[in-house]
C-alpha cells in the first residue's frame, strides 16, 4: 500500500527551514545544513507531485507554492554571500521575521486543511501589512545608519538583501492568499 503524502506539512516544513537559515544568516552561522535539508523536501515533494494524482489546479498551487518558498531559500543564500557574518538587524526586526515566517508556516498547511479560507485570507493579508511595515522600518534603518556607518555602502547592500527578502515572504502569502480564494 502506497504512503500518503502530505504536500502541505512538507511545505510548512520547507517554511520552517527557511526560518532557521534565516535566524542562522542574521547571526553569522554556517547555514549550509539546512540548505540540505530544504533541497531534500524540495526533491521529494516535486517528485511525488510528478508521480502522485492530484487535481490540476492544486497541483499548480502546490509548485507555485514550492517555488515560492524556493526563491525564499535563493534570497537568504544572496543575503549570506552579502553579508560578512552580521547582517545588523535589531532585535524587533528579528523577531518580527520569526513572527512572519509562523504565519507563513500556519498558513502553508492551513490550506491542505480545506477549513476556515476566509480566515486564512484574513490572516494572509494581515501578514501583508506587517511585511510592508517591517520592509519600511528596515529601509529607514538603513538611511538612519548610512552617515554613522563605517561601511556605507555595503551596510545599504545588506539591508536592501534583506528588504528583498520580504518581498519573497509577501510572495509567498501572495500564492496563498491565491490558493485560499481559488478553492473557496
Amino acid at each position: 500500500m502506497k504512503k500518503s503524502f502530505d504536500y502541505f506539512k512538507t511545505l510548512k516544513e520547507m517554511s520552517r527551514i527557511n526560518r532557521s537559515v534565516f535566524s542562522a544568516v542574521a547571526s553569522g552561522k554556517d547555514y549550509n545544513f539546512h540548505t540540505v535539508s530544504f533541497y531534500g523536501c524540495r526533491y521529494e515533494l516535486l517528485q511525488r507531485l510528478s508521480e502522485d494524482f492530484v487535481a490540476p489546479i492544486e497541483r499548480s498551487e502546490i509548485y507555485n507554492l514550492t517555488y515560492s518558498l524556493y526563491n525564499q531559500l535563493c534570497k537568504l543564500t544572496i543575503l549570506a554571500d552579502v553579508s560578512d557574518g552580521a547582517v545588523g538587524l535589531t532585535n524587533e526586526h528579528i523577531s518580527a521575521f520569526d513572527g512572519l515566517f509562523s504565519v507563513q508556516g500556519n498558513v502553508l498547511l492551513a490550506l491542505g486543511q480545506k477549513s476556515d479560507y476566509a480566515s486564512s485570507i484574513k490572516l494572509c493579508r494581515q501578514a501583508q501589512q506587517q511585511l510592508l511595515t517591517l520592509k519600511r522600518s528596515i529601509v529607514a534603518y538603513m538611511f538612519n545608519g548610512l552617515s554613522s556607518s563605517k561601511q556605507p555602502l555595503y551596510r545599504c547592500v545588506v539591508l536592501n538583501c534583506v528588504a528583498d527578502f520580504c518581498d519573497s515572504i509577501n510572495n509567498t502569502l501572495s500564492v496563498c492568499e491565491r490558493g485560499f480564494i481559488n478553492n473557496i
